[in-house]
């Protein structure tokens, strides 16, 4: 056995030393970078929480707009309804005449005249000063002759003109003096948007063998045939219809299948009763 000398003994010793120090140093390094991370999961944390906090704030600022926009937007609907109604309004005492036709000069056209000769026709008292004024309004639609629109400085007189409309059936434009034979109407008059829900309306009608489609200061009414209710249409869409109709057939089947039931019902009994 080789003899144990001091500076063999010193040599292990410094090895063991360097390996202690380069351990320490590597254990201190990694110390470091634990804290190092534990204050990137610190942060990252807060981070989350602000995050989160953030979003529970974004939401219920999300929910508080939707609820602004859809209060806008009812008050919007409102305020639209609220103008068409008023709109409406202001024409209860007009009147549209369509069907008759222009003359070759329009500037030499006394519509007050034509109104007045119509009334006669249908046997409603009127003169000059009943009416306001009264003029060609432009047509959508080039192919049709442009109404004539008529405001009437009172109420009744224009009441007692339009409810006399169904007397139309007699008279054409050749009463008037035309060289053509032509219908004649008296209509509402309405707004635009009331317009276009006539004509929803009056494709309904048409869709649905509806026989009649009528309004009154404004409001427009359809009914299937004389013994069928009468369905106001005010606001109410042609799909809206049409689920109204295809309810009251559901219910009037339902009353049918009920009633059977009770008929078969009863002669069952009956039979019973025989035997």
């Amino acid at each position: 056995m080789p003899a144990l000398t001091s500076e063999k003994v010193e040599e292990f010793l410094d090895g063991k030393l360097r390996l202690i120090s380069d351990l320490t140093e590597q254990l201190k390094q990694a110390l470091e970078s634990i804290s190092s991370l534990n204050t990137e999961y610190d942060t990252i944390l807060v981070t989350l929480l602000q995050l989160g906090k953030d979003k529970t704030a974004l939401v219920g600022e999300n929910a508080s707009l939707k609820t602004q926009v859809l209060g806008i937007t009812n008050n919007l609907k409102q305020a639209k309804k609220s103008l068409n109604d008023l709109d409406q309004y202001t024409r209860r005492d007009c009147t549209e005449i369509r069907g008759i036709p222009l003359p070759e000069e329009p500037s030499e056209e006394d519509t007050n005249d034509i109104v007045i000769q119509l009334s006669e026709k249908i046997s409603v008292p009127m003169e000059t000063n009943d009416i306001s004024i009264s003029h060609r309004i432009p047509s959508a639609k080039h192919s049709m002759e442009p109404a004539i629109i008529v405001k009437f400085v009172g109420h009744k007189v224009r009441e007692n003109s339009y409810l006399a409309r169904k007397r139309l059936k007699s008279v054409s434009t050749a009463d008037l003096g035309f060289s053509e034979a032509k219908k004649i109407y008296i209509n509402e008059s309405l707004t635009q948007k009331n317009k276009e829900l006539f004509n929803n309306c009056l494709k309904f009608k048409k869709d649905h063998s509806y026989k009649f489609l009528w309004t009154n200061a404004g409001t427009i009414f359809l009914r299937r045939d004389a013994n069928s209710p009468v369905i106001p249409s005010v606001n109410v869409t042609v799909p809206t219809m049409f689920c109204h109709s295809i309810t009251t057939a559901c219910l009037a089947f339902a009353f049918l299948i009920t009633r059977f039931r009770f008929l078969v019902t009863v002669s069952s009994k009956d039979t019973t009763n025989g035997r």
